[in-house]
């Protein structure tokens, strides 16, 4: 059994790796710089596409749908239809999402901490209303409340 994550940040990449072999239980994890628009190949070049008689799950977390722009998103969500047919039989999917009334809790304890990852937040632009934020780096992140959730 293995774990893969697929990510189109080369930053992250290299921060998930660092947090990988820092923490001894999680030496089976692999990340993989690409494209989740082009999530099938991706997946077959990458030798890490889902194999005989192993359970398949096909994950988006930690609000990634909440950081793509909307003609992204629907390139993604076909290219997961298209995985999830690679193992129909024994796949699934799961989409995370990070709680939107949480959202002020991020910007103090997690973006503020991580600039690397998501710029700073010096003249960020952040919508308290719709939890949406934006920094000079191009990064946007929007956090769903549960109530919205149905909307995305």
């Amino acid at each position: 059994d293995s774990t893969v994550g697929i990510e189109f940040n080369d930053k992250f990449v290299t921060f998930c790796q660092e947090k990988r072999e820092a923490d001894y239980s999680s030496k089976d994890m692999k990340f993989v710089l690409g494209d989740a628009q082009q999530l099938v190949d991706v997946l077959k070049e990458s030798g890490t596409g889902p194999q005989e008689d192993e359970l398949v799950i096909f994950a988006c977390v930690n609000n990634t749908f909440g950081i793509m722009p909307d003609d992204m998103r629907a390139k993604v969500y076909q290219q997961i239809v298209k995985a999830l047919q690679l193992a129909p039989e024994r796949s699934l999917f799961l989409a995370g999402y990070w709680d939107g009334n949480h959202f002020g809790n991020s910007i103090q304890h997690f973006y503020g901490g991580n600039p690397v990852l998501c710029g700073d937040l010096k003249d960020a632009v952040i919508d308290w209303d719709r939890n949406v934020m934006t920094t000079t780096s191009g990064y946007t992140t929007r956090w769903t409340a549960p109530g919205q959730a149905y909307d995305t």
